[in-house]
């Protein structure tokens, strides 16, 4: 597969964003399985990442069956509103993150 948008191989199926709690626009991307759908799962990276450094973990669970969900945490890829953003969650922080990765999905 080609590379999509900085996702490498895992060609994303839907690229979305929504609203937070404080208003935040968060950027989000669902994988589709490769078949009959087994399963969901939601990927949330880790500190300092984006979603898109995920493509291998991706593409093996988009390859067994299972769609996929992931967002770019607050401060981070393409939810921070600027590179000076990054990393930062802001205020309510933690809180607002996991805040978020229940309303991604």
């Amino acid at each position: 597969m080609a590379a999509h948008l900085g996702y490498g191989a895992a060609i994303p199926s839907t690229e979305f964003r929504f609203a937070s709690t404080d208003g935040l626009r968060i950027a989000c991307v669902r994988w589709d399985s490769r078949g009959p759908v087994h399963g969901v799962v939601q990927i949330a990276h880790g500190m300092g990442e984006h979603i898109g450094r995920n493509t291998g973990v991706i593409e093996a669970l988009v390859s067994a069956g299972l769609k996929v969900y992931g967002n770019d945490h607050r401060g981070h890829g393409r939810t921070a509103p600027s590179s000076a953003h990054f990393g930062n969650f802001g205020d309510g922080g933690f809180d607002l993150l996991v805040d978020d990765m229940i309303k991604a999905v």
